[in-house]
């Protein structure tokens, strides 16, 4: 009879998995995600798989004892969408997601890769994957196309084949920690077939009992996802996946970058080349090591960590000693969690129950990577404590008699044996803080205590705490005591009462000393004489957790009324609903509603550097100030130039240019924020007489036969030029030459005395009076 490998499965749903590559990972290899992808129709699957192994008798193999158990629990992205996808969103998903990874050693360089999409992935197990290797001399250089690749031993890198897994199979034993990975990824890869004559006969006993698996087989993303997990768990199943290698032409120190790119490339999808830098150097797994946080719950301990990006899954192993011996907890590892665009630090726990109290235990954390190893991330000390509290007592209503407050309380039998004693708390209010009362625990017997300290001007709630030796503590029920008070709280006063032009009233009103005060009650009325209703109760909630007595009352009045005053009382009441005396009343005056009379101008004056102005101002009596507006045409808004005192009649506007328009208004406003119309504009513009500043330091000189004019003008620019004047033979000034810069040369001269002078003219009209007359004598 034939010995054959025995499977439990629970297979959910028989959708192909895809742990590997979900939407929004960077690396596959360090985040197996649980949480599925935000995509329409998305489906998932979850599957657990328990192998028990069984030797045959043609093959060296026994793995009869051993039992491996792995939990998957994966969403697939591979969605039915519920609506039609964009062409864009199709042009993106033809974008594949690939990925390398990299550990150096001083000695090695350990590379892992993978592509992000099953098509692509199978066509790669068959071609083959391409890994070229570069040096890096600039270590911050990112640019890796331009630098010098070379493929590396043993590339390019495929999956077995048929005979390869045979080979394997039959050179290792069931006790191989990677057998049972290696098994798996022959079944997927359809070696591992009992119908297959040519598989080893003790590993396609496998399929007996796996059944819905295997039908599934035949399914790519099965295939895919499935066999990229094994590949996380075991080296020996990478390397039959052609997903892994080894590096071991390398220099200690030096830093390489590798390219990983496809033999054979998809019709459909779109791949690119991808790199990884590493340094080859000692490994430092210490860098991986977390502080381990814990609770010490009863009979229980949680632990948890920071998640590490480089690891995909957890395990757990305990001791009773710090030096051990330890023992594995985790039947199957702890995968991380990460929702999907999830950005923050992530936090991996684990719980371990059905501990003794006070009994030190001792854990370490093991991560596992995408190099089929695991990494100590940290180890910790915990005992579990008792944590669960004694029974709750039952307190009865409180009795107020003879200037005390009696408290009874009572617990259900049996009573715990670590019961340690009782405290008793008050407070003022149902909701706390109360504030413990005796001074010393009351025994386990009491039942009973006699409060004289109780607040005669406030409520007095009270709770019992029950405590045991471990310090857990339960508390009773809540429960008041009633106390006969018949003197009510003082005469409120206000603070302050405003309103605004909205008709919105804001009263602040002192607060009152007393303990025991409850609230307001807010009165109105149109006259002081009139009778005052209640507009407003602001009381405190005794079941609310909202303490705090209203101060600040919000009323809104109408602005169109003949009484120009509105009028308020308050009264204050405490718990017990004794009324105070009522306030003095609150006199607020109604918002002025009436804009002020509109100021006229009285005249426009115009000069060449100014522009004055004359206007009669406002007649309101709430005038508190006018305000003058200036702009530059009849369409634009006005622009506030200055503020008029209240007895000024006239302004001079002297901020002003020649040959430019300013409009003018004003208008005014009253001491309740209302403005008048703006007067009608006035208008004016300052002019421009047209004379210019003469020249100034007019020099003449003799050169050889010429004669030449110098001068000066500060305000000389291309608008701007000369005219020179020479005495004819009667000695008059005529216009002689015109000079568009600061200086002439005269040629034509005659004997005796040549007399020249300078006048400036401007291009839009403007002259200046002529220069004094400089002369010089031609022999």
């Amino acid at each position: 009879m034939k010995n054959i490998m025995k499977i439990n499965t629970m297979i959910t749903i028989n959708t192909p998995p895809n742990p590997l590559f979900l939407e929004g990972e960077q690396n596959p290899f360090i985040n197996n995600s649980l949480t599925p992808p935000l995509i329409r129709g998305g489906r998932g699957v979850c599957f657990q798989m328990k192998a028990v192994f069984s030797p045959h008798n043609n093959v060296k193999c026994n793995i009869s004892s051993k039992i491996f158990q792995y939990f998957i629990c994966f969403f697939l992205i591979y969605g039915i969408s519920s609506a039609q996808p964009s062409q864009e969103e199709l042009n993106k998903s033809l974008n594949i997601k690939s990925v390398i990874i990299a550990r150096g050693y001083q000695d090695s360089i350990i590379l892992r890769w993978a592509v992000g999409k099953p098509a692509v992935w199978e066509i790669a197990t068959r071609s083959g994957y391409k890994i070229e290797r570069a040096i890096l001399t600039n270590v911050n250089d990112s640019d890796y196309s331009k630098l010098k690749f070379e493929e590396i031993a043993g590339s390019p890198f495929k999956a077995w084949n048929e005979q390869q897994f045979i080979s394997y199979f039959q050179a290792h034993t069931e006790q191989d920690p990677e057998a049972e990975s290696v098994y798996m990824v022959g079944l997927m890869a359809g070696i591992a077939d009992q119908e297959n004559d040519s598989v080893p006969q003790p590993f396609s006993a496998f399929q007996n009992g796996l059944g819905s698996l295997t039908e599934a087989r035949n399914n790519l993303e099965t295939k895919f996802g499935f066999s990229l997990v094994m590949a996380n768990k075991s080296s020996t199943a990478a390397t039959a996946l052609g997903l892994r290698a080894v590096d071991k032409n390398i220099i200690n120190g030096t830093t390489y970058v590798y390219k990983m790119s496809l033999v054979e490339h998809s019709k459909t999808y779109k791949d690119k080349d991808i790199y990884v830098k590493v340094k080859a150097e000692a490994f430092k797994p210490e860098k991986y090591k977390e502080e381990i946080y814990f609770i010490d719950g009863d009979k229980e301990v949680v632990l948890s960590w920071n998640s590490v990006r480089d690891f995909n899954s957890y395990n757990i192993d305990r001791a009773l000693s710090k030096d051990g011996p330890y023992s594995r907890l985790t039947k199957s590892p702890i995968l991380k969690s990460k929702p999907v665009g999830f950005e923050s630090f992530e936090r991996t726990g684990f719980k371990n129950d059905s501990l003794t109290n006070y009994t030190k235990y001792y854990y370490r954390v093991y991560g596992n990577t995408a190099f089929a190893d695991q990494i100590l991330v940290g180890e910790i000390e915990v005992m579990p404590k008792d944590r669960t509290p004694p029974q709750k007592p039952n307190l009865d209503l409180p009795i107020n008699a003879l200037g005390a407050v009696y408290l009874k309380w009572n617990l259900t039998p049996p009573i715990e044996g670590d019961l340690k004693g009782f405290l008793v708390a008050r407070s003022n209010k149902y909701t706390g803080p109360f504030i413990r009362i005796n001074d010393q625990l009351l025994p386990t017997d009491a039942r009973e205590y006699i409060d004289k300290s109780f607040d005669k001007d406030a409520e007095n709630y009270y709770i019992i705490q029950a405590l045991d030796t471990a310090l857990n503590y339960s508390i009773s029920n809540t429960s008041m005591v009633t106390l006969i008070d018949s003197i009510p709280p003082s005469k409120p006063a206000f603070i302050s009462g405003k309103i605004d032009s909205l008709g919105i009233v804001t009263i602040i009103i002192e607060k009152n000393k007393e303990k025991d005060l409850m609230g307001y009650r807010l009165f109105k009325a149109n006259g002081p004489e009139h009778e005052f209703s209640v507009i407003y109760e602001g009381f405190v909630d005794l079941d609310s957790s909202n303490q705090q007595v209203q101060t600040i009352f919000i009323d809104t009045v109408t602005l169109n009324s003949l009484t120009p005053y509105i009028y308020y009382k308050v009264q204050a009441l405490d718990f017990h609903f004794n009324p105070s005396e009522y306030s003095e009343y609150l006199k607020i005056k109604r918002p002025d509603t009436i804009p002020p009379t509109t100021p006229v101008f009285t005249g426009l004056l115009v000069r060449e550097k100014e522009v004055e102005l004359s206007f009669a101002l406002s007649e309101s009596e709430d005038v508190v100030m006018h305000i003058l507006y200036r702009k530059l045409s009849p369409d634009s808004p006005w622009d506030s130039i200055t503020k008029i005192n209240i007895n000024q009649n006239n302004y001079i506007d002297t901020n002003v240019k020649q040959g430019t328009t300013y409009y003018y208004s004003i208008r005014a406003k009253d001491d309740s924020g209302l403005f008048s119309h703006y007067a009608n504009a006035v208008f004016g513009k300052p002019y421009d007489n047209g004379v210019r500043p003469a020249v100034q330091n007019l020099k003449i000189a003799k050169e050889k036969a010429n004669i030449v004019l110098n001068w000066e003008y500060k305000s000389f620019n291309k608008n701007t030029f000369f005219v020179i004047y020479k005495k004819d033979s009667k000695g008059n000034l005529k216009e002689y030459q015109r000079s568009d810069s600061l200086t002439f040369t005269d040629s034509s001269l005659k004997k005796g005395i040549n007399s020249y002078a300078v006048k400036v003219f401007t291009k839009d009209g403007g002259e200046s009076n002529i220069s004094e007359a400089v002369e010089a004598l031609v022999e």
